[in-house]
């Protein structure tokens, strides 16, 4: 058998009886993570037009709703909206290839209300999104001679299979029409380049919505049908020849049924690229310790350097990912307000004298890591080792150490800390009282006859 079709056969046969209670817990805190930092997007500027291309595509459709704004569009337009709002704050979760829960999440609450799903078709659905997914990518993960920053690396790529693996099991795939959907997939991934990486144009967030419309309609397209398209993962001229130099074979079927792939992903406790997580969080910690703020700071010293995320826009920051982006730029933020918001990367923010002035005596030292280290590291399980020293006008020297950042696989959050969190990021948008539903509501999705009545929870205007 193809490791194509052994793929496409597990994914097609597993069952909700299949996944380990730890698993489906998990399941449910990713989603409650990624609903709470989308709707703490909805007022962020990337938010706000995220909803208006959301609306602008989905006239006259009536089947799915743009989360927290409530309007009614067809599902591909509400994947669009959601998947974008899901990724806009960078606050979702980070796998070992990329943010799969913008695309599979998004596509998963579009498809549910549009078929009437309950909420174990959705947690079924959402765990074998991530256990294709996630090998497929490892699978065809650049060598060391491709060209990160030149080729690009794919992370915006190949995610388009979380969105349409969630669609098709939502829709009762086959293994042959799961097979079919493998490739349909594979035609439908976005060309990898790296421009929309170091221009750090605010297009990258869009592409995770864009990925979720598309990989719905190719979810619907393989339910309607196509002639038979075998074998898309296999051989010389398989997937992998598009997305890499060095296809790691074995990735596509490798432990299938024992190493669950969503138990390997970090959720952010920042909004912010996963690479700063560290910074922020010994930062926070200093700032809880010592009472720490901006007028108190000789000087900040950061260690390793990380290749790209170090830039410094002494006259402000022009992106909303170029904020995003730096180190510096968010540790600054976090000093100037040290609960996280989508209000950090405004466009006032972003030009505060007083929060661009601090970024420019940020600094870093130690090993340089480029992004492929950084990521191989996660990928064996560990993550780089982070040490902060801050100066104070005072004469104090403290130092932070930062060995994995909260919510990584080995140093994962309570639930108690994900229902926190999503308190912190919905709470100001649609109350505490309808928080609080949405939370009883996720953490009891099993439970939940039609996944539509948690989107409509959602609204704020309801």
């Amino acid at each position: 058998m193809s490791q194509t079709k052994e793929l496409a056969a597990y994914g097609a046969a597993l069952r909700y009886e299949d996944i380990p209670a730890e698993v489906l817990n998990r399941a449910k805190n990713l989603t409650l993570q990624t609903l709470g930092v989308s709707l703490a997007a909805l007022s962020s500027d990337v938010g706000r037009r995220a909803v208006a291309l959301g609306k602008a595509m989905g006239q006259g459709g009536t089947e799915a709703t743009i989360w927290g704004d409530g309007s009614r569009v067809n599902a591909a337009a509400a994947g669009l909206a959601n998947g974008t709002l899901a990724d806009a704050l960078d606050w979702e979760d980070c796998s070992w290839t990329g943010h799969p829960s913008a695309c599979a999440v998004s596509t998963g609450l579009a498809m549910g209300e549009q078929l009437g799903s309950s909420g174990r078709d959705y947690l079924l659905g959402l765990v074998t999104a991530y256990e294709l997914y996630e090998r497929i990518a490892m699978a065809v993960q650049p060598g060391p001679n491709f060209g990160w920053m030149t080729k690009g690396w794919g992370l915006t790529s190949w995610v388009i299979y979380a969105s349409s693996i969630m669609g098709g099991k939502l829709l009762g795939l086959d293994k042959n029409q799961m097979e079919n959907l493998i490739g349909i997939t594979g035609a439908l991934t976005p060309t990898i380049n790296v421009l929309t990486h170091v221009t750090r144009t605010d297009y990258y967030h869009f592409q995770w919505g864009m990925n979720s419309m598309n990989g719905i309609a190719g979810a619907h397209l393989a339910k309607v049908g196509i002639s038979s398209l075998p074998d898309y993962l296999d051989g010389d001229s398989g997937y992998w020849c598009t997305m890499t130099d060095d296809c790691k074979w074995e990735w596509y079927t490798k432990n299938l049924g024992s190493q669950w792939m969503i138990m390997e992903t970090l959720m952010k406790h920042w909004p912010t690229n996963m690479w700063i997580q560290q910074p922020l969080d010994g930062m926070a910690e200093l700032i809880a310790e010592y009472g720490l703020k901006p007028a108190d700071i000789a000087s900040i010293t950061i260690s390793p350097e990380v290749e790209s995320r170090w830039h410094v826009h002494p006259d402000g920051y022009p992106s909303v990912v170029d904020g995003q982006f730096s180190i510096p730029y968010c540790v600054s933020a976090m000093l100037h307000h040290p609960e996280p918001t989508q209000e950090w990367y405004s466009e006032s923010f972003r030009h505060n004298p007083s929060v661009v002035e601090l970024s420019t005596r940020i600094h870093c030292e130690g090993e340089y890591m480029t992004l492929q280290q950084c990521f191989e590291t996660f990928q064996r399980g560990s993550y780089p080792f982070y040490v902060l020293k801050v100066d104070t006008v005072d004469g104090r020297h403290l130092v932070k150490e930062v060995p994995l950042p909260k919510g990584h696989p080995r140093n994962m959050m309570t639930d108690e800390e994900f229902i926190d969190r999503f308190h912190l990021a919905a709470g100001p948008v649609i109350g505490e009282e309808k928080a609080s539903r949405v939370v009883d509501m996720v953490r009891h999705l099993e439970e939940l006859d039609k996944v539509a009545d948690l989107v409509r929870a959602m609204n704020i205007n309801d």
